[in-house]
């Protein structure tokens, strides 16, 4: 059994860096899993149990267990795919509880993220070297040349930056301030809306965090502003993600420029979706939900072009905002269950910058996704519980305070 615990750390290592490269490599991650749940039954003891002990954990098990117990009980066995994916949330967590050298699980989740960097910057470069051009702004290949979904290959880069100012509060300042930079450089080279946001609402509430004279204060947000300002300014890609312009535009129209933009139809349809008594508190299911959404989708007529509203129909989309996904198919008991376990954890994180930083990220992230609706995305949400309890914690063996 003690060469099972001395191992047990790195296999958990592992398998938090397969998760960047989880498009890529899809079985893996669910292999650690496995092996992990059958060693954790031989390690784990009474006295680790103590560490989900908190509210946000209660809220959560009660989330998914309520999630669970309306696939089972109302029938609705078409949803059954789910479980496995909502078991997923809880168990990463669970898991983790042995864990005691929590830097290294850190560090690997970091270098690994970072790997993924370097495959993606080297497959752009060939692209730019190719074709001659670096748009970046839509088109079928990105997600391609970024080995991943451009949202979560976004938001697993800042959470990466976020843990690398960190780790470089330990050692090899140097070291980990520069994989920073690398990560936020891509972020905005990407053009990530979600993660570009996130990166300066982190940089702002640094200076409540980490500067306590207003002069260093003064000086960081009047820096922000001129680099949101640059940012604009010589980012052809970012301006057309976040305004929705292109190239060929000669006027800016709101209203024209909305009906391009998917969420704008996706949510209009979903907050159109009607509730009746026992599916307001109970949901409709996660299936109905996307067959009513793609019915509206159908029905709709404000579309730019039928092409667009063919590909609505075809690509049966989810509302793009987990709150909203969970009040329409699973009730509003379940979205009081959820937004309790956020708010719990951000009251029981809220001494820790970084613990915090990561939280907002993980909100503002799941406003514009549906992570429930992947095993990558419901491991990622696990995936935050842990790091959550390893910024937080106040110290590992041999090291000083870490947690602010």
């Amino acid at each position: 059994m003690r060469q099972v615990s001395k191992l047990y750390p790195y296999v958990f290592a592992i398998f938090c860096g397969s998760l960047p490269f989880g498009n890529v490599i899809k079985v893996l991650p669910n292999l650690l899993l496995i092996v992990l749940g059958v060693a954790f039954l031989f390690i784990v003891k009474k006295k680790d149990i103590k560490r989900l002990q908190t509210k946000s954990f209660y809220a959560l098990f009660s989330f998914v267990l309520l999630a669970i117990f309306l696939i089972v009980i109302k029938g609705r066995w078409e949803d059954s795919g789910y479980i496995p994916k909502l078991l997923s949330i809880l168990a990463l967590p669970i898991l983790a509880i042995p864990i005691k050298r929590y830097m290294l699980v850190l560090k690997i989740f970091v270098l690994s993220t970072f790997a993924l960097l370097l495959f993606s910057v080297f497959k752009i470069v060939r692209h730019v070297i190719e074709f001659q051009e670096f748009k970046f702004a839509t088109g079928s290949m990105i997600n391609e040349l970024l080995l991943g979904e451009r949202p979560y290959i976004g938001f697993m880069y800042i959470l990466a930056a976020a843990i690398s100012f960190y780790l470089a509060r330990t050692s090899q300042k140097f070291v980990w301030y520069l994989l920073s930079l690398c990560f936020i450089v891509m972020v905005i080279s990407i053009s990530a809306r979600m993660a570009i946001i996130s990166v300066l609402l982190m940089a702002f509430a640094s200076i409540f965090y980490l500067f306590r004279h207003l002069k260093i204060a003064v000086l960081i947000l009047v820096s922000i502003l001129f680099l949101v300002a640059g940012l604009f300014k010589l980012n052809d890609n970012l301006k057309q993600r976040f305004l929705l312009t292109s190239p060929a535009s000669k006027t800016y129209v709101l209203k024209e420029k909305l009906i391009l933009e998917p969420r704008f139809h996706i949510w209009q349809c979903a907050a159109n979706l009607e509730h009746s008594v026992p599916s307001f508190f109970l949901g409709k299911g996660f299936k109905q939900t996307e067959r009513e959404l793609t019915n509206c989708y159908q029905q709709r007529t404000t579309f730019y072009t039928e092409d667009q509203k063919q590909w609505f129909v075809n690509s049966r989309f989810n509302t793009h905002n987990q709150y909203l996904d969970i009040y329409l198919s699973l009730g509003i008991i379940a979205l009081i269950l959820f937004v309790g376990f956020l708010v719990f954890a951000f009251i029981e994180n809220r001494n820790s910058y970084f613990a915090t930083a990561i939280l907002v990220f993980l909100i503002l992230f799941l406003t514009t996704e549906n992570l429930i609706y992947r095993q990558l995305g419901t491991m990622l949400i696990g995936l935050i519980v842990v790091f959550l309890s390893f910024l937080s914690a106040k110290t590992e063996p041999g090291r000083n305070n870490l947690s602010q």
